[in-house]
């Protein structure tokens, strides 16, 4: 019942920033600024979210991939309009690791862990 009354925008961190891969400059600039996910683009299409913590700038030699080194991980696209139980469904669909969170114009404007929503179901 909890999943059905709050939305995915009640969770979601908005703490996002948005790269190309070759984008080095603002990777650290996302870095120092504390940003906790970076979205990775190619053609204008999101092809990875890394955890900043998951980031060894040590590691940069031209592409904020090659900087990572979180494992790989499955991502999806929910609306910001969505409820929790709708993530939920989502969720057991494809198994997905992150929700990318969209606003009315398929901008993402969020990233929502799916453990977190699966935290929730525990709690219930």
């Amino acid at each position: 019942q909890l999943l059905a009354q709050r939305g995915v925008a009640s969770l979601m961190s908005e703490q996002i920033s948005h790269h190309d891969d070759d984008d080095i400059d603002g990777l650290a600039l996302a870095m120092e600024q504390g940003k906790e996910w970076l979205l990775v683009y190619t053609n204008k299409q999101v092809v990875k979210v890394l955890p900043s913590q998951h980031i060894d700038l040590h590691r940069l030699q031209g592409s904020i991939q090659q900087a990572s080194t979180a494992p790989p991980c499955l991502f999806g696209f929910c609306s910001s309009r969505a409820t929790l139980k709708e993530a939920w469904g989502l969720y057991h669909k494809r198994h997905y690791d992150y929700l990318l969170i969209t606003d009315q114009h398929d901008q993402v404007v969020g990233v929502l862990p799916t453990s977190t929503i699966k935290s929730l179901v525990r709690l219930d």
